[in-house]
C-alpha cells in the first residue's frame, strides 16, 4: 500500500487493554490525564496461553488408558510448546503455546455419603479438585507438585517440554481406585467453574484470554447424578436394580446433557471460541464417531453404541469395544456433550479409548487446540528504520514509541542492578513524549543507562486514575543484513516491536508488541500497559473514525470499516469467508 494511503500522526493511540494487553494514548506529548477522546478502544487479537484441563477415570479398568494417557499426551503437551514442522517450510505449523496451565482431575465425585464398596471417599470424592499428588508407580517423580503444571516464558529455558512431558505423568498416573460411579462431565464442571476463584482449590488455574481444552478419558458413560437423587447410590435400594446397572436403568437421576453445554457456554463470553472438548472414550475404532466430531449424530445412531443389557453377564452392558486395551461401554452422554458443543460452535475431539496407539487422536486434540490459537496482534503497523531504509549504514531497530507500565499506587516499578534508580533524574511522562528526559548515569560512570523499568511519578488517567508509571526499556535488536531483518538479543530484558513483514509465523503476518517474561507475568498481576508511539499507521480501509476524521480510530487486522452513505459513520466488520 502506498504512503499516501496511510494515516500519520504524532504519538498516536494504537491499543487499548487492561490487565490483558496494552493500550495506546494519542494527542500530542500531553499529561495521562487528557480526556478520554485521547485513548482508543480497540480491543487486540490474540489467544497463545492454554489451560488444558484433564478428567481421568481412576476407577478399577483404567490401569492400561493411565500409562497410554500419560506416554501420548506427554508427546501433546511437547508439541505444543514446540510445535512441529510438518510441511517442511522451516516454520512451525501452529502458534507456540508461550503460557501452558496442565491440570488433572478424577471422575471420582463420591456416592453423596452413602457406602458403596468401589468408592472410597464417599462424600464428595475428589470434588473436582485438581490432583497433584505425585504417582507411587512413576519413576523419577518429585516428591510433590504445585496444584497444576505451568511453563510460561519465565521459566520455559529451565522448565523443557521433556520434564513437563515427564512430570504430566506423575499426575495424570491417578491410580484404580477410585469410584465406580463415574462423573466426568460434573467433575469437568466443577473443575472448570465452581472451583476457580479466590480460596477454592482450582485458584488461578483458569484464565479469561486462554484457550481451555477439557480432555475426558474414560472407559464408561457418565452417570453425573443430579444432587436429589441420592438413592442411585444406596445399596439397599434393590428395586433399583443391579449397581453396575442403575445409570442404565434410571436415566432420570443424571443431570441432562444440555444443561452441561449451557454450563461450558457461560464459562466465558463467546466460550466456543475458546473452549476445546476432547474425549478419548469407549466410541468404536475406525467409525465414524472418530474426528473433529462432524458425524457425531449418525455415531449416536449405531448398533454398537446402543446401551443393552448382555444376555450372558446380565449384571453389565454390552461392550462398545473390547481390544488388548481391555473393553469400554457405550458413552453416549459424553459423545452427546460434544455434538452439542459442535453444534453452538465449539472445537471437539472424539477418538477411541480402545484403540492401542493413541498417535491420532493426541494429534487430533493438538490441531483442534491449535485451531484456536491466534497471535497477539496491535491494530497498526509502525515503521522502524530498519523496515523503512534496511540498506542504510546501521539502521534502527526501534520502534518510535514508549511503552509505560502502570502500576497500582503502592507498588514500585521493577529494580534493576545495572541501572538503579539513583541513577536516574526525576523525569514525568509528559517529559518522555517530549523527548527532553535527562538520560541516567551511574555515578561515576561516564556511559549511561537505561533501566528496565524507569519510574515516571504518578500518572493520573480519566476518570482520575492514579498509577505509578514505569517507562519500559525498549530491546530493538540490531540489523542483520543476511536476515534483512533485526534480531533480538537472547537475553532480552525489554520490550521489542516486530513488524509484520518479519512476523510471517502461524496465524499469518501482523504487527506485534513482544513484552519481556517479567513484564508479562506483572501484566497477569494487575499491571496496565500503554504505548505511545511517534509514527502510527492504519491503512486506509481500517480507518474508521467519525467524518473528517477517520484516523482517530483503526479497525483491527482482518477487518475492514464500512460506513453508512447517509451519516458517515463507520463500523468495522470482518469479511465475508
Amino acid at each position: 500500500m502506498s504512503s499516501d494511503r496511510r494515516s500519520r500522526r504524532p504519538w498516536t493511540a494504537c491499543l487499548a487493554l487492561a490487565a490483558a494487553g496494552l493500550a495506546c494514548h494519542s494527542g500530542g506529548a500531553r499529561s495521562a490525564g487528557a480526556g478520554d477522546d485521547n485513548v482508543a478502544a480497540v480491543r487486540a487479537t490474540g489467544r497463545t496461553r492454554v489451560d488444558l484441563l484433564f478428567v481421568i477415570d481412576n476407577s478399577g479398568s483404567m490401569a492400561q488408558e493411565q500409562e497410554a494417557a500419560s506416554r501420548y499426551f506427554g508427546r501433546l503437551l511437547r508439541a505444543l510448546v514446540d510445535p512441529p514442522d510438518d510441511d517442511g517450510d522451516g516454520r512451525p505449523d501452529a502458534v507456540p503455546v508461550e503460557d501452558l496451565h496442565v491440570g488433572v482431575v478424577s471422575t471420582d465425585l463420591g456416592t453423596m455419603g452413602l457406602t458403596v464398596s468401589t468408592c472410597r471417599i464417599p462424600d464428595g470424592g475428589d470434588d473436582g479438585c485438581l490432583l497433584h499428588a505425585p504417582s507411587g508407580t512413576v519413576p523419577d517423580c518429585a516428591t510433590e507438585y504445585p496444584t497444576f503444571l505451568a511453563r510460561d516464558p519465565l521459566n520455559a529455558t529451565d522448565y523443557l517440554p521433556e520434564r513437563l512431558a515427564a512430570d504430566f505423568a506423575c499426575l495424570a498416573t491417578l491410580g484404580t481406585n477410585g469410584c465406580g460411579f463415574e462423573q466426568p462431565l460434573e467433575a469437568m464442571r466443577r473443575a472448570a467453574a465452581e472451583h476457580q476463584g479466590p480460596g477454592r482449590c482450582n485458584e488461578g488455574f483458569l484464565r479469561d484470554d486462554s484457550v481451555l481444552a477439557l480432555v475426558v478419558i474414560t472407559d464408561e458413560n457418565d452417570c453425573s447424578v443430579a444432587p436429589d437423587h441420592p438413592e442411585i447410590f444406596d445399596q439397599d435400594r434393590t428395586d433399583m436394580g443391579h449397581l453396575g446397572l442403575r445409570c442404565f436403568l434410571h436415566p432420570e437421576v443424571a443431570r441432562p446433557v444440555e444443561w452441561f453445554r449451557d454450563r461450558l457456554l457461560a464459562l466465558r463470553p463467546r466460550a466456543a471460541e475458546s473452549v476445546v472438548l476432547a474425549e478419548l472414550v469407549g466410541v468404536p475404532p475406525d467409525t465414524v464417531c472418530e474426528g473433529d466430531g462432524a458425524r457425531l449424530a449418525e455415531c449416536l445412531g449405531l448398533a454398537r453404541m446402543q446401551e443393552t443389557v448382555d444376555l450372558l453377564t446380565p449384571t453389565q452392558l454390552v461392550p462398545s469395544c473390547n481390544t488388548s486395551m481391555g473393553l469400554a461401554l457405550p458413552p453416549v452422554r459424553i459423545v452427546e456433550l460434544a455434538r452439542l458443543w459442535r453444534e453452538a460452535g465449539g472445537g471437539t475431539y472424539v477418538g477411541s479409548i480402545c484403540r492401542t496407539d493413541w498417535t491420532d487422536a493426541a494429534e487430533g486434540i493438538r490441531r483442534t487446540i491449535a485451531d484456536r490459537l491466534e497471535p497477539e496482534c496491535l491494530p497498526y503497523e509502525l515503521e522502524p528504520e530498519a523496515l523503512t531504509d534496511p540498506d542504510r549504514a546501521d539502521p534502527s531497530c526501534a520502534a518510535n514509541c514508549a511503552l509505560v507500565e502502570l502500576l497500582p499506587e503502592g507498588r514500585t516499578c521493577a529494580g534493576d542492578p545495572a541501572c538503579p534508580p539513583e541513577a536516574c533524574p526525576p523525569t514525568t511522562l509528559d517529559e518522555v513524549l517530549a523527548g527532553t528526559t535527562a538520560p541516567c548515569r551511574v555515578s561515576g560512570e561516564a556511559e549511561t543507562c537505561e533501566p528496565s523499568a524507569r519510574d515516571l511519578g504518578r500518572v493520573v488517567l480519566p476518570g482520575d486514575a492514579r498509577f505509578r508509571g514505569c517507562l519500559v526499556r525498549q530491546e530493538p535488536g540490531v540489523f542483520d543484513a543476511d536476515l534483512g531483518r533485526c534480531v533480538a538479543p537472547a537475553d532480552a530484558s525489554g520490550w521489542r516491536y516486530v513488524p509484520p513483514a518479519w512476523n510471517d509465523g502461524p496465524g499469518g503476518p501482523c504487527p506485534r508488541a513482544v513484552l519481556p517474561p517479567w513484564l508479562r507475568r506483572e501484566r497477569d498481576e494487575g499491571a496496565v500497559l500503554r504505548l505511545y508511539c511517534g509514527l502510527l499507521e492504519c491503512p486506509f480501509d481500517r480507518q474508521c473514525g467519525p467524518p473528517g476524521q477517520p484516523a482517530e480510530s483503526c479497525c483491527a487486522p482482518g477487518s475492514f470499516c464500512a460506513r453508512d452513505a447517509g451519516t458517515g459513520v463507520g463500523s468495522c466488520l470482518q469479511p465475508d469467508r
